[in-house]
Parts: structure tokens; C-alpha cells; sequence
């Protein structure tokens, strides 16, 4: 609650219509909120040219360190420059996600430390390049994003977004994967818990907000209520799949 506290004070200083506690209301309100363990399984097994190669990442996983230490380079994903291995670093990108690009439809997200399993075992992240990532509102750049053991993080939703009226943006981020050749059979697991307005809850914006044209979510419509604006999000990406 203390986030919300902050955003509606926020918000308050930069529209003087702006209601201070309407964000801190649709939360405290609602039922709808929901936590989840997010389970991210190991890439797909590589292929070992040897026996050493397959005693030496099993070795580095049970003597609790990383298999292939490495310096982290958080990738670039507004470039498409071709590299050495003749694809786009884009391209490279979505071979190694473990959750692609996208924002979330709610208010605000908030996330524990990333816990990597191998087997029944916690191990330490196998590839300090993997993990999770955001992306700028302004310029793009990209960042890598680890949460301590001992604090949780938030991410802005679409929902906090659209009744701020635009003043609070949803965060873009995804999640990499490591290397295949650095995997060993690691898992990510981490809990998410997603807080968002009742279902019958009208997402209305506050008068003197951004137009809708630029208020950056396509799915919203004016009076719509968070329980169709969900439905119509969901839709919208198995569209998009299809």
C-alpha cells in the first residue's frame, strides 16, 4: 500500500483534477488479487561433445557455483545489428527468452528474489546474463533488473497506467534464459503477486489525463470495466499467436 500511497501523491502533483487515493482505493477495494509462482522450466537440454564437458557443468551445479562464469551484457533489444553468429541480436534475443516482451494488465506487480533449481536443489543463477529485464519509457535502453533475497520488487501495470491517466506508464520487460550451453537443467522460480481493481470495476481516466490516442493501451476503451479490459488483453495476445 505504501507504493500506491506514492503513486497517487505523485500523480496529484502533476494533474490538479486528479482524485489523490483514487489508485490506493481500486486496490484496497478489490478481491481480484492473486499470487502466483512463476515456474520457468530449463531450456532445452544441449548436446555435450563429451563426458568432461557433461561432469564439468554437473560439478559446478553441486559445488553450488555457476557452471560458466561470466561478465553480465544485458542485451540490446532496440538493435538489430547483425553479429558473428549471423543473426540479430533481436533475433537471439527470443531464441533465449524464458518469458517474452509484454506488460501487465493490472496495477501493480510485485515480485520476490529469483530462486534457480536444479533438480530439488537451490543453485545460484547458471548464467549472470539471464534473469529478468526492463526497458526504459524514454530511449529504450534496456536493463537488467536482479531483486535481493531479501526485498521485493513492483512493476506498473496497464490498469495503473490507464487511471493515472498516463502519468504512470506499465513496465515492458521480459525474461532471459541462460546460454544452453550454460543451463544444466536449472529452473526459475520466483512469486508474483498481481494486484488489480474488481472485476466490475470502470477503469475511467481522471479529467486533464493524456488523450486515449496516446495514452499507450490499445485494448482500453472509455467506461470499459477491468473485467472486459482483461478479456480483451487475453484475447488480444492468442490473436496475435494465432
Amino acid at each position: 500500500m505504501l507504493v500506491t500511497k506514492a503513486c497517487d501523491k505523485y500523480v496529484a502533483t502533476k494533474n490538479a483534477s486528479f482524485h489523490q487515493g483514487r489508485l490506493l482505493q481500486s486496490i484496497q477495494n478489490s478481491s481480484c488479487h492473486k499470487g502466483r509462482l512463476l515456474h520457468y522450466f530449463p531450456p532445452e537440454p544441449i548436446e555435450l561433445n563429451s563426458l568432461a564437458d557433461a561432469a564439468d557443468i554437473s560439478n559446478g551445479i553441486n559445488n553450488g557455483n555457476s557452471p560458466t562464469p561470466s561478465t553480465p551484457k544485458p542485451p540490446t533489444s532496440n538493435s538489430n545489428k547483425e553479429d558473428d553468429g549471423g543473426k540479430s541480436n533481436k533475433d537471439k534475443e527470443k531464441e533465449e527468452d524464458w518469458c517474452g516482451w509484454h506488460t501487465d494488465h493490472g496495477s501493480l506487480t510485485g515480485l520476490t528474489s529469483a530462486m534457480y533449481m536444479h533438480g530439488d536443489k537451490a543453485v545460484p543463477n547458471p548464467d549472470p546474463q539471464a534473469g529478468l529485464y526492463i526497458r526504459a519509457r524514454q530511449g529504450g535502453d534496456v536493463t537488467q533488473a536482479p531483486i535481493p533475497a531479501d526485498q521485493i520488487a513492483y512493476q506498473m501495470g496497464e490498469a495503473m497506467q490507464v487511471m493515472s491517466g498516463g502519468l504512470l506508464r506499465a513496465t515492458p520487460h521480459y525474461v532471459k534464459a541462460p546460454g544452453k550451453n550454460k543451463t544444466g537443467g536449472v529452473s526459475r522460480n520466483t512469486l508474483a503477486i498481481f494486484m488489480q481493481p474488481r472485476w466490475d470495476e470502470v477503469m475511467d481516466m481522471p479529467e486533464g489525463g493524456l488523450p486515449q490516442a496516446r495514452i499507450g493501451v490499445g485494448q482500453w476503451l472509455p467506461d470499459i470495466t477491468f473485467g472486459d479490459f482483461a478479456e480483451r488483453t487475453v484475447a488480444g495476445y492468442y490473436h496475435a499467436k494465432a
